[in-house]
This record gives C-alpha cells, sequence and structure tokens, in this order.
C-alpha cells in the first residue's frame, strides 16, 4: 500500500524511496521507519514492518539559509514520533519545521 500526501504517484520511484526500499531489504529489525529527507523536495519515509510508503512535499518557501536545516528536520522528526505521530504526520511536522528554518536567518525563533 502506498500513502499519498499530497496527489499524485510519480514519487515513489525517485530514487530515495528505492534506497529505503533496498536499506529495509539488507536491515534486521522487523520493525522500522527509515526517513529520507530531499531538500527542497520534501521527504520520503519506508515503514519496514508493513512496507508502507510515504511522501511529504516541501512546502514552498524562498530560501534564506539552509544551515542547520537537516539538523532542524532530524529534530522535528524525533519529537513528533516520540508524542506519538504515525509517519505521515511525522514527515509533515519535519517538513513543516525544517520549511520555516530555511526561510530565516539563523537558528533563532
Amino acid at each position: 500500500q502506498v500513502v499519498l500526501a499530497d496527489g499524485g504517484d510519480d514519487w515513489q520511484n525517485h530514487g530515495a524511496m528505492r534506497c529505503l526500499r533496498a536499506m529495509a531489504a539488507q536491515a534486521s529489525a522487523t520493525r522500522a521507519l527509515l526517513i529520507c529527507p530531499w531538500g527542497s523536495l520534501g521527504a520520503f519515509a519506508l515503514d519496514t514492518s508493513s512496507n508502507d510508503a510515504f511522501f511529504q512535499a516541501a512546502e514552498k518557501v524562498e530560501a534564506v539559509d539552509s544551515l542547520g536545516a537537516g539538523d532542524t528536520f532530524i529534530a522535528a522528526s524525533i519529537f513528533a514520533l516520540a508524542f506519538g505521530a504515525g509517519p505521515q504526520d511525522t514527515l509533515r511536522c519535519a517538513c513543516a519545521v525544517a520549511g520555516r528554518k530555511v526561510a530565516q536567518r539563523g537558528l533563532e525563533n
């Protein structure tokens, strides 16, 4: 099953999804959520227990400063998962927070 976030299904064959599937095939964990952020495109995820694939398009923002965007994405992902968010909501949260980060200079706010 493929869970769509913003319509369309062309993201299913993106290199990030092929990479996540290859990683899942090699992993010994029976339950994991593999996440791959892809900058201004958005982020991909694969739930290894169900083989469900997820995609969240990035919010369209004017990029001012990308320093710290990856760290911000990871922190928002961990936060969302720690508070019980599912894969799609985790990607949505992380993309939103990282998008807000790149739209401002520095890390304040």
